[in-house]
C-alpha cells in the first residue's frame, strides 16, 4: 500500500472531511491508484485515534489494518489480486469452503493459474459476516474490486446487499470499466473518478519509484513508458518492475514493430513468437496502436507511441479508415472477455489476419 499521492490530495481532504456514502465506486483507467487509495481510505475509517489526521498509523487498530488482522476489514480481490491486500485477509476457496490464507505460506498456489474472477462465494462468505456487530464497535469497511471481475451471479448477489445495506458498514468499490458495471449497482453508489496525474507528477513519482528500488532507467525510456500506458504511473510502474512481464516485454516489442509492417505483417511468424504473452496485453497494445493510427490520420500525431511515429504515419497513410474504425471497435469489444479461456494461439491469428485487411481498399 502506498501512500496518497501529489494528484489524489484533493481528493482526499475532500473526502475525508465530507465523509463517505454507505458505498463508493472509484472509477477511472487502470493505473490510477484505485486500490491503494481505497486501502488507505479503509485505514483511517477504521483508526481509532483522536486526532483529526487518519489514519495516525500508531494506534492499535491501524497497527492490526497493516498486519492484515483487523477484524472489521474485509478485502475482496480476484485471487491473481489477493498479494496485494494486508497478506492476512486474503481470501481464497478450497471446494465449497471459503478460507482465509497467509500468502507467505501459500505454497500450493505457486503452480496453480490464479483465478482472475471474483467468485460467489467469497460474496457470500463476507455477506454472512457482516451479520453479526462489529468487533471493534465501531465501523466495518469492506473493499472489493475491481467490480468487473465479478461474475454475473456475484454481482447480483452484492446488489442484493448494497439494496439493504448492513448497518455501519462502508463498501470501498474500484473498477476500471465502469461501462461493464450493472446501472443497478451503480445507482446504489456514489461514483468518483480518481484524478489523473500531469504528464510531469506522474513522471517524478514514477522516478522516485525507480530511484527507490534502485533501478538505472533514464527520463526518456520512462516517460515513453509512461505515455504508452496513457499516462498512468502505477500501470507504468507495474511494467518497469512485474518480472514476469518483463519475460514478455521483448515479445510485445515484437508485435510493436510487426504491427509496423501493416500490410506486410508476416502473421504467422509473428502470432507464433507472442503465442505465450496474455492476450489482455496484445489487446491493449493492439488497441493503443490503432487508437494511435486512427489520430495521426486525423490529427497527425501519436499519443501512445510517438516514438514510432515513422512506422505509424506510413501506416496511417495506407489504412482504410472505416475499416480501421470497425476494427478498433472490434478489438475494445474483444477486452470485455479478454480473459475468457480460449485457444490463444487462434484469437492472435485471427486478430493479426483482420489487422492486415485494415490495409485493403
Amino acid at each position: 500500500m502506498t501512500p496518497i499521492t501529489a494528484w489524489q490530495k484533493t481528493l482526499w481532504a475532500q473526502l475525508t472531511s465530507q465523509g463517505m456514502s454507505h458505498a463508493t465506486i472509484f472509477h477511472g483507467q487502470e493505473g490510477l491508484g484505485h486500490l491503494d487509495f481505497a486501502l488507505n481510505m479503509a485505514k483511517a475509517k477504521l483508526c481509532e485515534s483522536q486526532t483529526e489526521s487518519k489514519p495516525c498509523h500508531q494506534c492499535e487498530a491501524c497497527r492490526w489494518f497493516d498486519t492484515g488482522s483487523h477484524p472489521d476489514f474485509q478485502g475482496l480481490l480476484p485471487e491473481d489480486l489477493q498479494s496485494l491486500l494486508p497478506h492476512d485477509n486474503l481470501i481464497d476457496d478450497v471446494g465449497e469452503e471459503v478460507v482465509i490464507k497467509n500468502i507467505s505460506t501459500d505454497d500450493d498456489k505457486a503452480d496453480k493459474k490464479l483465478s482472475q474472477v471474483i467468485k460467489v462465494a467469497h460474496i457470500r462468505s463476507m455477506i454472512d459476516s457482516l451479520g453479526t456487530a462489529s468487533y471493534r464497535s465501531g465501523q466495518r469497511v469492506v473493499l472489493l474490486g475491481p467490480l468487473e471481475s465479478l461474475e454475473p451471479i456475484s454481482a447480483n448477489t452484492l446488489l442484493k446487499t448494497l439494496e439493504e445495506p448492513p448497518e455501519n458498514t462502508i463498501f470501498l468499490l474500484f473498477t476500471y470499466r465502469l461501462d461493464r458495471i450493472l446501472p443497478t449497482i451503480k445507482s446504489r453508489c456514489r461514483l468518483i473518478a480518481m484524478p489523473k496525474p500531469s504528464e510531469e507528477d506522474a513522471l517524478a513519482w514514477l522516478s522516485s519509484q525507480v530511484a527507490s528500488a534502485n533501478l538505472e532507467i533514464d527520463s526518456q525510456n520512462l516517460l515513453a513508458i509512461l505515455r504508452e500506458e496513457g499516462g498512468a504511473p502505477a500501470r507504468a510502474w507495474q511494467r518497469i518492475f512485474d518480472l514476469k512481464e518483463q519475460s514478455y516485454q521483448e515479445s510485445l516489442q515484437q508485435l510493436l514493430h510487426g504491427l509496423g509492417q501493416g500490410r506486410q505483417v508476416e502473421w504467422i511468424k509473428l502470432s507464433e513468437s507472442i503465442n505465450k504473452v496474455p492476450l489482455r496485453e496484445i489487446l491493449i497494445l493492439l488497441q493503443k496502436w490503432l487508437y494511435d493510427l486512427l489520430l495521426f490520420r486525423t490529427v497527425g500525431y501519436a499519443k501512445f507511441y510517438p516514438q514510432t511515429q515513422v512506422l505509424i504515419s506510413a501506416c496511417a497513410a495506407k489504412a482504410n479508415t472505416a475499416k480501421l474504425r470497425e476494427f478498433l471497435k472490434a478489438v475494445s469489444d474483444s477486452r470485455k472477455s479478454e480473459n475468457h479461456p480460449l485457444a490463444n494461439r487462434v484469437q492472435i491469428e485471427s486478430l493479426l489476419i483482420r489487422y492486415k485487411n485494415i490495409f485493403e481498399a
